[in-house]
């Protein structure tokens, strides 16, 4: 545990020179975040490939799409999932989807407190009378 016997007080030389040294290393890791994003997004344009004539033109039919890219691909793919039924595949589509996260936050379990019910059981009854 830390207590007063065992920590190291740095100089204002030392702690400025653990400073520099850590805004490199940070200039570095995003550098290459950069890179692998924009490795990541030039892929994503690039023309998707098919086996066959009969696969591209099912694939263009389903999805009106005429030269489908990677992302394209990939968006179908999660369009598929989430109709399917999976759950992780309809959060991600109503995150991409949704203006705000909380749009959809009531299909969410857990998310509805009593508090809430209770204002919106008010709410309708007095609709009722």
């Amino acid at each position: 545990m830390a207590n007063e016997q065992n920590l190291k007080i740095l100089t204002p030389n030392e702690a400025r020179e653990l400073g520099r040294i850590g805004g490199q290393m940070s200039g570095k890791a995003r550098r290459e975040r950069k890179r692998l994003r924009d490795m990541a997004m030039s892929m994503a344009s690039a023309p998707m490939h098919f086996d066959n004539d009969y696969s591209r033109n099912r694939f263009i039919e389903k999805y009106h799409i005429d030269n489908p890219t990677i992302i394209d691909g990939i968006l179908a793919q999660l369009v598929s999932s989430a109709l399917y039924g999976d759950m992780a595949a309809i959060k991600l589509f109503l995150s991409l989807t949704a203006d705000t996260p909380s749009q959809y936050a009531p299909f969410i379990p857990g998310t509805i407190t009593k508090q809430k019910f209770k204002v919106s059981y008010e709410a309708q009854k007095q609709n009722f009378e």
